[in-house]
């Protein structure tokens, strides 16, 4: 993040501010731990959502910080999240599709069941994230930091994991690993599969040429 000095804003204001239409939230901090289901005009803040088209005039959240932020099913595809604090947030199964959270911390982050198909998660710091049953399908997660996330159920489906690092993370029962691109260009370290995903990413580890043999 940069150095400029954060806006703070409150929650409320924050959930009134996107129902008059305000779309550009870069550069805020907003209160700690704000559980936005609980809110009473959520259900409508959803339904407003859901109309909207956010291809090309996103919610921008860009060098925010949100952290412990509770929303659960939140629709926000498209959402400008790049470079922003979310760590301790509750985002189970919201629709993040096509979201960009470049170089954002979402350490701890749930995102069980949420929709980041084509997401950009590069650079993001995501250790001890639960992404059970996420759909990160065609997602872009290059250089991430994913140590003790969690992958139960997680459809990988031709993600991209270059130089993603894997330590201590948990690949279990993960669908698709097997169509997802860079498994060998990733590291691991002390990390949990199964003997499935073990043979899908010592196969992907064979491919590497790791040296060239000039004897003499």
């Amino acid at each position: 993040m940069t150095g400029r000095p954060l806006r703070k804003m409150r929650g409320l204001d924050f959930v009134e501010r996107m129902l008059s239409g305000e779309r550009m939230f870069s550069g805020i901090e907003l209160e700690e731990r704000f559980d936005l289901t609980a809110c009473d005009r959520f259900p409508e803040l959803q339904s407003y959502l859901k109309l909207q088209p956010f291809n090309g005039n996103p919610i921008v959240l860009s060098q925010s910080r949100l952290i412990g932020l509770k929303a659960i099913g939140l629709n926000l595809p498209y959402l400008e999240a790049d470079d922003t604090v979310l760590k301790d947030a509750n985002l189970r199964d919201c629709q993040l599709m096509w979201s960009n959270f470049w170089n954002a911390n979402l350490s701890n982050v749930n995102f069980g069941h949420a929709n980041l198909d084509h997401a950009n998660l590069e650079e993001s710091i995501l250790e001890s994230a639960y992404l059970g049953g996420a759909n990160l399908a065609d997602a872009k997660l290059g250089n991430a930091r994913l140590r003790f996330a969690s992958f139960e159920h997680t459809d990988v489906l031709r993600a991209d994991f270059k130089h993603v690092n894997f330590r201590e993370a948990d690949l279990r029962k993960s669908i698709h690993l097997n169509t997802a691109e860079n498994l060998g260009l990733a590291s691991y370290d002390r990390t949990v599969v199964s003997t499935y995903e073990k043979t899908i990413i010592e196969k992907e580890l064979a491919r590497r040429n790791l040296f060239v043999v000039l004897d003499g």
